[in-house]
């Protein structure tokens, strides 16, 4: 499977983008591949965080490839860094 993110140019800071999954969105999904590949990674409270350098002012297009790792009723979440996350309610079937 693979999630496409794109990053409005607004939401582009000095540091580039910066992104957070939340604790579900990890147990639902091993990250098998990140294009392009973030510059730092890190492990925050409840999930992980991602920055990507990119061109300041300019939109950005992140793409995850993933595999599920279980089975059933999941929340991931995913946000820019600092901000709410997004939650995506998932069902992963069999």
């Amino acid at each position: 499977v693979t999630m496409k993110v794109k990053v409005a140019p607004q939401a582009v800071t000095a540091e580039g983008v910066i992104l957070e999954i939340n604790e579900a969105f990890a147990d639902a999904f091993r990250i098998t591949e990140i294009q392009p590949q973030p510059a730092r990674s890190s492990a925050i409270p409840g999930g992980m965080r991602f920055r990507f350098e990119t061109a300041p002012n300019a939109p950005a297009t992140i793409y995850f490839h993933l595999s599920p790792e279980d089975i059933g009723f999941s929340r991931p979440g995913l946000g820019l860094g600092g901000q709410e996350r997004l939650v995506l309610p998932t069902f992963i079937y069999p």
